[in-house]
């Protein structure tokens, strides 16, 4: 007959195999639970640390997000259709990749399905209708506001789900302003 030990550390092999090989999914949030028990259960087993429920303080669900983004080079990829307005100009229905790169002074908007690229001097842009459904903000100066919760940093990370809003690049930073499901702080 099988021991209960065995059977929990057999359970424990195949949440610690899946987990690697199935990523950042919503799944692990699922098994928190689990692993929280999983860590009670196998104590002092050798897989007693390897599960541990992720921070309550790193994932914020809220409705709002202003942020700041402070890059040398940021790329925006709108999952829909936006429109960007510049110097009395608009753009309707831009498909595709909006690359801005402080360092060369220039933003670069190129369009998906096209050998079409628009390359411009750094200046005010604005861009209405932006759709994002995961946009991650690495390594790269943050100043960011949910009303609940702010974090101002030279170098930090963030994942940003869902965001619906509009954004501005301007002469030395990048603001979004819209509504998120979630926001992880990494």
């Amino acid at each position: 007959m099988l021991d209960w030990k065995i059977l929990a550390a057999s359970f424990a092999a195949l949440l610690f195999v899946s987990s690697l090989l199935i990523g950042d999914f919503a799944i692990k949030d699922f098994f928190t639970g689990i692993a929280d028990k999983l860590s009670e259960w196998l104590g002092n087993s050798p897989f007693g640390g390897m599960f541990t429920a992720p921070t309550p303080s790193n994932v914020i669900s809220t409705d709002s997000i202003n942020v700041k983004i402070i890059p040398d080079t940021f790329t925006l990829k709108p999952d829909l259709p936006v429109n960007v307005s510049f110097s009395g100009k608009i753009i309707t229905d831009f498909s595709g990749e909006i690359l801005v790169d402080y360092n060369e002074n220039e933003v670069i908007l190129d369009e998906s399905n096209s050998n079409l690229n628009i390359v411009m001097p750094v200046e005010t842009i604005e861009i209405h209708g932006l759709n994002m459904k995961k946009l991650l903000i690495q390594n790269t100066g943050i100043d960011a506001d949910t009303g609940n919760w702010e974090l101002a940093t030279d170098n930090g990370t963030i994942e940003i789900y869902d965001f619906s809003g509009s954004g501005e690049i301007g002469l030395r930073s990048i603001d979004l302003v819209g509504n998120i499901t979630r926001l992880i702080r990494l």
